[in-house]
């Protein structure tokens, strides 16, 4: 069966806007034609379709970070100030932070004293 590139684009469009999808996997699960026709049509390649995930994408994503600014709950605030720190605000937000510092000053054992048999020294 020949499928017209349009209007499987059209196709998808609707699908996408009515069901919010943000993947195009979903979008060839939802299609009425077989996955390897979507590819096929190169239809993964077309802005059309992928400005229509990502705006879904942003809405979403910003629909997110409205319910967590308006949340009372810490780790979700925690989460939405790690999205909007800068670098150095992340540094200092992070508990699993190791610094390992070595200096040529300071060597880790002294080669010029030999272990002795005696107790004493």
């Amino acid at each position: 069966m020949a499928y017209d590139t349009d209007k499987m684009i059209e196709q998808c469009l609707k699908l996408i806007k009515k069901h919010k999808l943000t993947f195009i996997e979903d979008v060839t699960a939802m299609t009425p034609f077989h996955k390897r026709t979507f590819y096929d049509h190169k239809l993964h390649e077309c802005d059309a379709i992928k400005t229509e995930l990502e705006k879904n994408k942003a809405q979403m994503k910003r629909g997110l970070r409205v319910k967590w600014y308006n949340n009372d709950n810490a780790t979700t605030q925690i989460a939405l100030y790690r999205l909007l720190a800068d670098a150095d605000e992340l540094d200092k937000l992070s508990v699993s932070k190791h610094q390992v510092q070595m200096t040529t000053e300071q060597p880790l054992f002294d080669v010029d004293n030999k272990p002795t048999d005696d107790p004493k020294e």
